[in-house]
């Protein structure tokens, strides 16, 4: 089992690559979803990004089968990855 700084690193890894090359980046949402239920979390940089992310994983993983990170670049929706949590 990975330890909480592996976790974290990687999950910071993933960010930095689903962010990467965007400019203008606004408005980031964390999506978290099972088959029941959907929770936002409004996220105002990548940093908080990760440290949201990674306490899902390390402390609820349980509870969510997918997380998606959208945001808006310019004025445009965009959603930037999605990762199953198994």
């Amino acid at each position: 089992m990975l330890n909480r700084k592996e976790i974290e690193y990687n999950v910071m890894s993933l960010v930095s690559t689903w962010l990467f090359d965007a400019k203008d980046v606004s408005h980031l949402t964390l999506i978290l979803t099972n088959d029941n239920a959907e929770t936002t979390i409004d996220c105002n940089n990548s940093e908080e990004v990760v440290s949201q992310l990674s306490s899902v994983l390390i402390n609820n993983s349980e509870k969510y089968t997918m997380a998606t990170l959208v945001g808006v670049v310019g004025d445009k929706d965009k959603k930037f990855g999605e990762l199953d949590i198994i």
